[in-house]
C-alpha cells in the first residue's frame, strides 16, 4: 500500500523550496496486539514555520488511514509540530495510543524548536567529510546483522559508562528506527559531545538509494567469488580425477577405491 499528499522532495528542490524531512517506521497498530505491520512515513515540513508540505507512507496496512489524517491537517492549517496533539481514535487493532501521526508530530517538534538536530540518509558522507565520526547505539546483536560501514558500536545502554572511549567529540548516532538515537544523542550532548541524530536510523538508510550500489557491488563480488570457488573445485576435481585414472593403470589405487 502506498499513500501520498503534498508535494514530494523532488519538486520542492525543483522549486527551490526550503524544507525538512522526517522519516519514522511505526508499527500500523498496538504491536502488543496481534499481525501488526511495519509502516514506513515521511513527512515534509517548513524548517522554521512547520507548515505541512507533503507526506508520503508504504506499508501492508494503515498508511491510506495517515496519509488522510495528515492531508486533513495540511487543509486545516495544522503544523508538523500539532500533529502531536491530534486526539485520534484508538483501539488496539487499529492504533496505538501514540499513534503514528502523533509520532511524526514528536519528531517534528524536536526539529523545529531545535531540541534536536538530525541527518539525512543521504548526508552520512558529507558529515564525515566534517571530521563527525559515525556511532552506532544498537545492540551487539542487531548490528551483527548490518551496519553501516565505518560505524562504531556501543548500544545506547551502555554510553554512560563507555562515553570515555570516545575521542572524537562530533557524532552522528544511529539505531535501527531513530528513538534510540535521539536518546543517545541527548545523553551525549549532556556530556559535551556535538552529536547529530540520523533520521530513520539503520532502517531508513539500508532502504535507500545510497546503499544500492553498494549492494550491487557486493552482489557482483558474491557472484565473481562463487564463480571462483567453482572454477577451483572444478579445478581440484579435474586434477583428483586424472590422479584416479593414472593410480589405476599403475594398480596403486587406495584399498577403499580399488
Amino acid at each position: 500500500m502506498i499513500a501520498t499528499t503534498g508535494w514530494n522532495e523532488k519538486r520542492l528542490k525543483a522549486a527551490n523550496r526550503p524544507h525538512q524531512a522526517i522519516h519514522i517506521h511505526p508499527n500500523s497498530h498496538a504491536g502488543y496486539y496481534p499481525d501488526a505491520k511495519q509502516m514506513t512515513l515521511k513527512l515534509i515540513f517548513d524548517p522554521k514555520s512547520g507548515e505541512i508540505l507533503g507526506a508520503q507512507g508504504i506499508g501492508i496496512e494503515g498508511v491510506d488511514k495517515r496519509i488522510d489524517v495528515i492531508a486533513t491537517a495540511m487543509r486545516g492549517g495544522i503544523t508538523a509540530p500539532e500533529l502531536a496533539d491530534l486526539e485520534l481514535a484508538y483501539a488496539p487493532p487499529f492504533g496505538s495510543a501514540k499513534d503514528a501521526v502523533n509520532m511524526l508530530g514528536y519528531v517534528a517538534e524536536n526539529v523545529v524548536s531545535g531540541v534536536s538536530k538530525v541527518a539525512q540518509w543521504h548526508e552520512i558522507d558529507e558529515y564525515r567529510e566534517k571530521g563527525y565520526e559515525l556511532l552506532d547505539v544498537r545492540s551487539e546483536a542487531e548490528c551483527g546483522r548490518g551496519i553501516i560501514p565505518g560505524a562504531i558500536n556501543i548500544p545506547v545502554d551502555e554510553i554512560r559508562d563507555r562515553y570515555t572511549e570516545l575521542k572524537n567529540k562530533n557524532l552522528l548516532v544511529n539505531c535501527q528506527v531513530g528513538l534510540r538515537g535521539h536518546t543517545g544523542s541527548m545523553l551525549l550532548k549532556e556530556f559535551g559531545f556535538n552529536a547529530v541524530n540520523l533520521d530513520g536510523g539503520y532502517l531508513t538508510w539500508i532502504n535507500s538509494p545510497a546503499t544500492v550500489k553498494q549492494k550491487r557491488e557486493k552482489h557482483v563480488q558474491q557472484n565473481y567469488l562463487s564463480q571462483m570457488r567453482k572454477t577451483k573445485l572444478v579445478g581440484l576435481w579435474s586434477t583428483h580425477r586424472n590422479s584416479l585414472k593414472r593410480c589405476s593403470k599403475e594398480g596403486s589405487l587406495p584399498g577403499p577405491c580399488q
